[in-house]
């Protein structure tokens, strides 16, 4: 509809700006999903090195603990003092001290292999034996529970501890440490010693150089549990959101790839390292990568606008100079008028425009000729029919309307006789007088008042109706006899087989003459399916004829009430008018008439 409004260079011009902008939209669209994963891929594989480098790292940094701690084990002269310790330790108080110095003698060589020692414990578990080196804050009084069963805590020469508060001090700091065994072929597991690490040892090979690069590092083991990075009791929200990334790195499998948590993307590479089983992971939450797409896409479609506005310059003046003798036997065109025929061919046009100018004169005559006797007979035939139709509505409508009157005077009284008696008299007197066909909506409304009210006085309590229309709506006019037929057809048909309480609403809306609805609402059973399938095809049927200029043939097509009423206000408001019946959900019925503008009608087909 909106492209009929352009005249024959704005057609061109539009078809082609379709046509580049969807192309160059295409490329320039292509060109940045290409460019988006191939960043994707980029920054992935990335990705890979890093997270192998700082597996490799800590792996390392653990080796080395480890390593200090079973060269001490497994000097002979500290295995003698912790045998010796072990028998000892009952005897006197004073012991333990005693083998505290000779053990320390044995320390510098941890010293000189790991210098950012934090503490150093040496205990007995069975014995609840144990003594500090480097720091001696004040200390718990027992051995931890982590410690009270030796072979479950230490399994192996040493023992990875992740992250955790120092478990010797009753004012804890967060540290890494190991935990390797004294052990001999004749006395096992009765002596450990744990050498701890500061938490920020592992904290700077695991953050990256950059928070504002939005990477994040999370070590787990083989159960989801989350290693590092380490958080308190007042870090929850984001111990929580590290472990809903473990899951989902989990599920996805190991490797490289791209995970969704919250409606929000992170590329992810992990590594299982093989000595200590744990997996290390680099997520990236896309933060630089947005940005930088985000360039690329102001880039590119800065760049396509431009393209696009150059070449839409250029065709312009080309369809300027191309149109220009079309735009002048248009403008000759509309200024014909019935009155004017004539146009001036100039020997500047070409053959071809003149041709057409020859042609559209003699087309112009004919119409010319023709025009009156067509709008008169349309005229002539549309009255006929109109006529035909009201002739047909007001038998019906009498007879339905006594027989109600006739039913009450036997079963009430004089008074409620009277009462329907004025109200059909008005009625009588607004259906008989023929002064106009068309008569304001309020008049139409008060018709159907009466109708209504002479069948609350038949049906008591039964009939409720409410009425509800805009002020704006009540400057309409609308044939007579147009609303109370569906007023009526509820009422006889819609009301017939369900038991009251019955209730009828009829309300509208107004946007202007060109767009304006009523709607008429019951609570009945509503249509059949098939009543109502052969409704909307006679409907379909008479518009059809209508719109074609088919009026005689519509007066072939019987029937009473609701298709007479449709042709009445078809013929009255043009082949904008709709109607449409829909049975409700749950019982009932709803019909929709009205105008609808030359937008909403297309968009309605």
């Amino acid at each position: 509809m909106m492209f009929n409004k352009f005249g024959f260079q704005g057609k061109i011009l539009l078809i082609f700006i379709v046509i580049f902008a969807s192309l160059v939209t295409f490329f320039a669209v292509y060109l940045y999903v290409y460019m988006k994963s191939s960043l994707i891929r980029t920054n992935q594989t990335n990705l890979a090195p890093v997270v192998h480098k700082i597996s490799d790292q800590i792996d390392m940094l653990y080796q080395q603990l480890g390593n200090a701690a079973i060269n001490y084990t497994s000097n002979q002269e500290n295995l003698a003092l912790m045998v010796d310790l072990y028998h000892e330790a009952d005897e006197s108080a004073a012991a333990p001290l005693v083998y505290k110095t000779k053990l320390a003698k044995n320390l510098n060589a941890i010293y000189s292999v790991v210098s950012q020692l934090y503490k150093i414990v040496i205990f007995i578990p069975e014995k609840d034996v144990f003594f500090t080196y480097i720091r001696d804050e004040p200390l718990v009084p027992t051995i931890p529970e982590r410690y009270a069963h030796p072979v479950q805590a230490v399994s192996q020469r040493f023992t990875r501890i992740p992250p955790h508060p120092d478990d010797w001090s009753t004012s804890p700091q967060t540290v890494i440490s190991v935990v390797s065994k004294f052990s001999t072929p004749y006395y096992k597991d009765f002596g450990m010693i744990e050498l701890q690490l500061p938490y920020q040892a592992l904290e700077q090979i695991g953050l990256m150089e950059h928070n504002s690069t939005g990477k994040k590092v999370l070590i787990f083991d083989d159960k989801g549990s989350l290693l590092f990075p380490y958080y308190g009791e007042a870090d929850g929200l984001q111990r929580d959101m590290a472990l809903r990334l473990i899951e989902a790195i989990r599920d996805h499998g190991e490797g490289s790839g791209e995970i969704t948590l919250d409606k929000q993307s992170f590329l992810f590479s992990s590594f299982r390292s093989a000595s200590a089983g744990w997996t290390t992971v680099i997520t990236d939450d896309e933060t630089i990568l947005r940005q930088t797409v985000r360039d690329y896409g102001v880039i590119i479609t800065l760049s396509s606008s431009l393209l696009l506005a150059a070449i839409l310059a250029l065709y312009y003046i080309l369809i300027q100079r191309l149109t220009r003798p079309l735009k002048e036997l248009t403008r000759k065109v509309r200024a014909i008028s019935l009155d004017n025929l004539s146009m001036t061919v100039t020997t500047a046009e070409p053959n071809e425009f003149k041709l057409l100018h020859q042609s559209f004169s003699d087309m112009v005559d004919k119409i010319r000729e023709s025009i009156n006797n067509e709008y008169e007979s349309r005229i002539r035939e549309t009255e006929a029919h109109s006529s035909a139709l009201q002739a047909q509505i007001n038998p019906h409508f009498i007879y339905n309307t006594l027989s109600v009157i006739t039913a009450h005077c036997e079963d009430s009284d004089a008074g409620v006789a009277a009462e329907m008696c004025v109200r059909l008299a008005g009625m009588m007197r607004y259906t008989a007088s023929m002064v106009s066909k068309d008569v304001p909506l309020p008049e139409e409304i008060g018709h159907s008042v009466d109708y209504l009210e002479l069948m609350k006085l038949q049906y008591d309590d039964s009939l409720a109706y409410d009425i509800h229309l805009p002020e704006a709506l009540k400057h309409l006019r609308i044939p007579k006899l147009t609303l109370q037929p569906f007023v009526e057809n509820c009422i006889d048909h819609g009301f017939e087989h369900v038991l009251p309480p019955w209730r009828i609403r009829i309300w509208g809306s107004f946007a202007s003459h060109d767009h304006w609805e009523i709607t008429i609402e019951d609570n009945g059973s509503g249509f059949k399916p098939n009543q109502l399938a052969e409704i909307n095809r006679q409907l379909s049927a008479y518009r059809d004829n209508f719109e074609k200029g088919k009026l005689l043939a519509n007066l072939q097509i019987g029937g009473l009430g609701i298709l007479n009423t449709y042709a009445r206000l078809l013929i009255h408001f043009g082949n904008r008018f709709y109607l449409r019946i829909t049975n409700l959900e749950e019982r009932g019925c709803k019909i929709h008439m009205g105008v609808q503008g030359p937008l909403e009608e297309e968009q309605h087909d």
